[in-house]
């Protein structure tokens, strides 16, 4: 959305369009008990328990509130409001090959914490969970390169 000066006590929402999806899950060669290896890997991310979603959940623009609001009374930018969540992915071994019992070998896909902001268009976030949406939609403006990541 582009704001312009002369938007007088303008209030906006900004409504979310997802660019990506991100759901929750966990792949296995075998039979293994996914809670117990959820609160594993919180504990090794160092997360409380629970923060993890749980398979099969994705990031929800309701959990930041729909959306952004600001009032543009004054401004004249272009903007972009912006979802985001810190994402998990990590690989396992449950088991020891050397074991009658074979192992299970997986991958897990998590989220936790979105978290919603805006984005002026011609100034570079530093926010990690905004850049791909600058990317995206700020396009012909100077856009981070990935070296600044």
């Amino acid at each position: 959305m582009k704001a312009t000066s002369s938007m007088k006590g303008s209030s906006v929402k900004f409504s979310v369009n997802p660019v990506r999806t991100v759901e929750a899950a966990v792949q296995t060669t075998g039979k293994i008990d996914r809670e117990i290896l959820l609160l594993s890997l919180e504990k090794e991310a160092g997360v409380e328990a629970g923060v993890l979603a749980r398979p099969g959940k994705e990031v929800s623009v309701d959990e930041v509130g729909g959306g952004v609001a600001i009032n543009l009374e004054g401004q004249n930018e272009e903007y972009v409001s912006a979802v985001g969540a810190t994402v998990v992915e990590a690989s396992f071994v449950y088991g020891c090959a050397s074991s009658a019992k074979k192992p299970v070998y997986g991958t897990v896909t998590s989220w936790y914490r979105p978290i919603a902001g805006l984005l002026e268009c011609g100034t570079i976030p530093k926010k990690t969970y905004a850049m791909e949406a600058y990317r995206l939609i700020c396009g012909e403006k100077k856009a981070p390169s990935d070296s600044e990541n």
